[in-house]
C-alpha cells in the first residue's frame, strides 16, 4: 500500500461522511418515513446491517483480487457515488444511495487494511489516518459545519471538492511502487523484513480487527466531531477545537515513535495513558457543562488517547498481516457492528455507555496485544517532520478563528412597537419530504426578516443532522446576534435577535425520555422595559405523556416567577385541548386562551398538517397586532408561527 495514502485520504474523508448521512438517514427517511410499516425496527436493523457488511462482502466476493489494484477501482466507484450522491437529493435515491456508499466504502476500506503491511514505514499509516480526518473536519467547517455531501461541486466548496478529485486521480494514476520516503536499503533489511525478525515469541491476534470499528465511532462519533464539543461553548466557533486535536495528535505522535521500540511495559503505560485520556474527554463531553478552556484541555486528552490507540492498531494490525495469510474479516465485521451499535444507541436512546465499552474492549484488546515483544518501527526524521507539519497546519486553523470571530451586527433598541417574532422546528436539516436539504429553509427564513426568532432540533454535531452544525450555519448565513443551548449532545435550541441581549442561559428539564430537552432563556430589552424570551422543546411521545406534563410544570415554575414581561416560542409537542397547553394559557396573554381562533392554523406536518403542536405565548403585558401560521412547503416538517406584538412602555407618574 505504499502508492495508496492519496486514496485512503479520499476514503476516509468520503466513508466519514456516508456514515453519518448514513444515521440521519435511518433517523429520518426510514424511521419516519416508513412509520406504522409491520416489522419495522427489524427492518431497519437489516438496512443498517447490510451497510456496514463491507468485511463478509470483501471476504466473500472480491478476496483473491490483487487488494491494491483493487482499492483504486473501490475509491473511483465511492468518489462516484459521492458526487452524484452530491447532486441528486431525491428521497429515495439519496436514502438508498448512501446506504449503498457505506456498503462500498466498507469494501474499500478492507482492501485497504489488507495492505497495510506494505508500508515501509510503520506510522505512515496513523499519519495518513489522522491526517484524512483532518481534511474531513477542516471541510466541514469551512463549509459552515455542514458535510461535503450536503454541498454541490459550486461556490465555496469548488476547491474542496477539487482537493478530493485531484486525491482520487493521484491515487489511481501514480505507479503502484512509488514510495513516500527515501529508506536506506541497510534499514529496511534490519528493521522491515520479517525474515530478519525472530517471531516465534509473536503470537497473531484475530480479536485485534475489533479494534478498527470501535475507534471508528469513538473518532466519527463523538472525540474527533469537533461540533459537538462546541455545543456547550457555541459563542466561540468549533474551528478552535483544531487546537486541542492538533496538540493532542502532535503529542501522540511523538510518544509512539519513542515508545514502539520500548520494551512492552513501556508500551502498556502508553495504553493505559492513552485510556485514561479518552475516559477524561469522554466524561467531561458527556456529564459536564465546561467552559471553553475545560473544553479544549478535555479535548486535547482524548484526541491524545485516541491518536495512541490508532497508532497501536495500524502498526500491531500491519504486523499480524505479515505473519499470517489469514485475513481477520470476521473480528474485523464484529468491530464494524460495534461501531453501528454504540452509534444507533447513542442516537435512539440518547445512551453513551457504548463508548464506554467500545473504549474499554479497546483498551483491553491492545493491551492483551503487547504480551508479545513487539516489532521494531522504524523511527525517521521524516515521518516526525511529516507529523509535526500536519499538526501544526490545523493549530494554524484554530489559531486563526480566535482573532477572526464570526461577525455580526450590533443590536439595536426597539421601540416595542411591531415586534416581529417567529418560532419553527428546522428538524436538524431534513424537509417534510424526506431529503437533506437544509439550505431551502434557512433561505425561507432568512427572507422573513423576523427581530426575534426562536427555532428547534438545531443540530450541532449530533447524529441525526449527519454531524452537522446548523447553529454555525444559520450564524453565517443571517447577520444577528446568535445563541444556541444544547440539550442532547448536540441538539438543541437556538435563539436569533436583532434586539440587544444582555444575559443567556440554557436550563435542562430534569424529567427526560430517549431525549433530553431544553429550555433556552435570555433577557433583552424593549422599549426601555426588560422582557425574557424563552425558547423551549418538550418530549415528542405521545399522550399520556407524564415525561412532557413534568416539563411544562418546570417551565411554569421559571414564568410564575418572572416579574418582567416575557415571550415563549417553542414546538410544544402538544394540542390545544391538552391539559399541558391549558396551564400554559392561564399564565399568557388572555387572548390566547382555548377560544383562540388562531388555533384553527395547524403547523405540523408542513405539507399537510392535521395538528397544532407550535406556538407563540407571551404576557398579558403586550397587545397583539397579528399572529398566523406560515406557509413554508416542504423546508422542514413543521410550519414556522409569527406573531407581530406591541409593548407599551411604562406609565411614569408625574410629581
Amino acid at each position: 500500500m505504499i502508492h495508496l495514502p492519496a486514496l485512503f485520504f479520499a476514503m476516509i474523508w468520503i466513508w466519514s461522511d456516508l456514515i453519518g448521512v448514513l444515521l440521519s438517514v435511518i433517523s429520518t427517511y426510514f424511521y419516519f418515513g416508513w412509520e406504522g410499516a409491520p416489522m419495522l425496527v427489524p427492518k431497519i436493523f437489516g438496512i443498517a446491517m447490510l451497510s456496514f457488511s463491507g468485511p463478509l462482502a470483501y471476504r466473500l466476493l472480491l478476496y483473491k483480487l490483487a487488494p491494491e489494484k483493487l482499492a483504486r477501482y473501490l475509491t473511483l466507484a465511492l468518489f462516484s457515488t459521492y458526487v452524484a450522491l452530491a447532486t441528486n437529493r431525491q428521497s429515495d435515491f439519496f436514502a438508498w444511495g448512501t446506504v449503498f456508499g457505506v456498503w462500498l466504502g466498507g469494501i474499500a476500506i478492507m482492501s485497504c487494511l489488507r495492505s497495510l503491511k506494505s508500508f515501509s514505514v510503520g506510522l505512515l499509516p496513523l499519519f495518513t489516518l489522522q491526517i484524512a480526518f483532518f481534511f474531513y473536519l477542516s471541510t466541514r467547517i469551512s463549509l459552515g459545519g455542514l458535510p461535503l455531501l450536503l454541498t454541490p461541486p459550486q461556490s465555496l466548496s469548488t476547491v474542496t471538492w477539487a482537493v478530493m478529485g485531484v486525491l482520487v486521480l493521484a491515487g489511481m494514476l501514480l505507479p503502484q511502487r512509488l514510495s513516500l520516503l527515501k529508506i536506506p536499503q541497510t534499514a529496511q533489511a534490519s528493521h522491515l523484513d520479517p525474515a530478519s525478525q525472530d517471531l516465534s515469541a509473536q503470537k497473531p491476534l484475530p480479536a485485534l480487527g475489533l479494534v478498527f470499528g470501535l475507534l471508528m465511532g469513538l473518532s466519527v462519533g463523538l472525540i474527533q466531531n469537533l461540533h459537538i464539543w462546541s455545543a456547550n461553548t457555541a459563542q466561540a466557533p468549533a474551528a478552535v477545537y483544531f487546537l486541542s486535536l492538533s496538540l493532542g495528535a502532535l503529542i501522540a505522535g511523538l510518544l509512539l515513535q519513542r515508545t514502539l521500540n520500548s520494551e512492552t511495559a513501556s508500551v502498556r503505560l502508553l495504553i493505559i495513558g492513552g485510556t485514561l485520556g479518552i475516559g477524561l474527554g469522554l466524561y467531561t463531553l458527556l456529564n459536564l457543562d465546561y467552559s471553553l478552556s475545560v473544553g479544549l484541555l478535555a479535548h486535547g486528552l482524548a484526541c491524545l488517547g485516541l491518536s495512541i490507540f490508532w497508532g497501536l492498531f495500524l502498526v500491531r494490525f500491519a504486523r499480524y498481516q505479515k505473519q499470517s495469510l489469514h485475513f481477520p474479516w470476521v473480528s474485523l465485521q464484529l468491530g464494524l457492528i460495534g461501531l453501528l451499535l454504540i452509534l444507533a444507541i447513542f442516537l435512539l436512546e440518547s445512551n453513551p455507555n457504548g463508548f464506554w465499552i467500545a473504549l474499554a474492549v479497546s483498551a483491553v484488546i491492545l493491551y492483551w496485544q503487547e504480551q508479545m515483544r513487539p516489532e521494531s518501527v522504524l523511527n525517521t526524521s521524516a515521518t516526525r517532520r511529516i507529523w509535526i507539519y500536519a499538526c501544526a497546519l490545523f493549530a494554524l486553523m484554530g489559531g486563526v478563528t480566535l482573532i477572526r470571530p464570526i461577525p455580526g451586527p450590533a443590536a439595536h433598541a426597539h421601540n416595542g412597537q411591531g415586534l416581529k417574532v417567529m418560532s419553527s422546528n428546522i428538524r436538524y436539516g431534513w424537509t417534510d419530504d424526506y431529503r437533506f436539504e437544509p439550505m431551502d429553509h434557512l433561505r425561507y427564513l432568512r427572507d422573513l426578516s423576523p427581530d426575534l426568532m426562536g427555532l428547534q432540533e438545531v443540530n450541532k454535531g449530533h447524529t441525526s443532522g449527519a454531524y452537522s452544525d446548523l447553529f454555525l450555519l444559520y450564524q453565517r448565513a443571517i447577520p444577528g446576534q446568535w445563541f444556541y443551548g444544547d440539550a442532547n449532545y448536540g441538539f438543541g435550541n437556538a435563539l436569533f435577535s436583532r434586539l440587544a441581549i444582555d444575559q443567556v442561559e440554557t436550563r435542562t428539564y430534569q424529567a427526560k425520555d430517549i431525549l433530553r430537552r431544553s429550555c433556552l432563556v435570555a433577557s433583552a430589552i424593549v422599549n426601555q422595559r426588560p422582557v425574557k424570551i424563552f425558547v423551549t422543546h418538550f418530549s415528542h411521545l405521545p399522550d399520556p405523556n407524564p415525561v412532557r406534563q413534568a416539563q411544562v410544570q418546570e417551565l411554569l415554575g421559571w414564568l410564575s416567577a418572572e416579574q418582567t414581561p416575557w415571550i415563549l416560542l417553542g414546538d410544544f409537542n402538544a394540542t390545544p385541548d391538552s391539559l399541558e397547553l391549558a396551564a400554559i394559557e392561564k399564565l399568557a396573554h388572555p387572548a390566547l386562551g382555548a377560544d383562540n381562533p388562531q388555533y384553527q392554523d395547524l403547523s405540523y406536518p408542513s405539507v399537510k398538517p392535521d395538528r397544532r403542536i407550535d406556538y407563540i405565548f407571551f404576557s398579558p403585558d403586550f397587545e397583539i397586532k397579528d399572529m398566523k401560521v406560515l406557509e413554508n412547503g416542504p423546508t422542514s416538517d413543521h410550519r414556522p408561527v409569527w406573531a407581530e406584538i406591541n409593548l407599551p412602555a411604562l406609565l411614569t407618574e408625574k410629581n
